[in-house]
């Protein structure tokens, strides 16, 4: 792994939690509120296949280490830290909040897209889902 994987994924491990107590204590729409604070108001406006690449790195760095430090987060606060540092970087991500109906049960999911490329999914796994957010 390269130095700059290695403070990604310190960086998230120390994010997931900080960003499940936000949710817990404030909500979605604060903490994200809080979080947008901490980001460049004007975002790159190129986003060409580099990015994209460079974009999947941090997601696989975020989903690394959710599932592997002692804290184990869902997908909201995964998407939600994966959504901010890309913002960080200047990034125009998006969060997604769905959700699907599977007999009886409503399940929810979260994801982040930028242009249309979804980043910490495969693409069959969100196409069942309705986007609320």
């Amino acid at each position: 792994m390269t130095l700059l994987e290695w403070q990604l994924l310190v960086t998230s491990a120390i994010l997931l939690p900080l960003t499940a107590l936000g949710l817990n204590l404030f909500g979605l729409k604060r903490t994200q509120q809080f979080m947008k604070y901490f980001t460049p108001s004007t975002p790159k406006t190129s986003q060409g296949k580099q990015e994209v690449q460079d974009c999947r790195m941090i997601a696989r760095m975020v989903a690394v280490a959710a599932n592997h430090s002692l804290y184990q987060a869902c997908c909201l606060k995964k998407s939600l830290v994966l959504w901010w540092l890309l913002k960080r970087k200047g990034i125009e991500a998006n969060l997604h909040i769905g959700v699907q109906k599977e007999g009886e049960r409503l399940s929810a999911h979260s994801w982040v897209e930028i242009n249309g490329n979804v980043l910490t999914d495969d693409e069959n796994t969100i196409q069942d889902f309705c986007t609320l957010i």
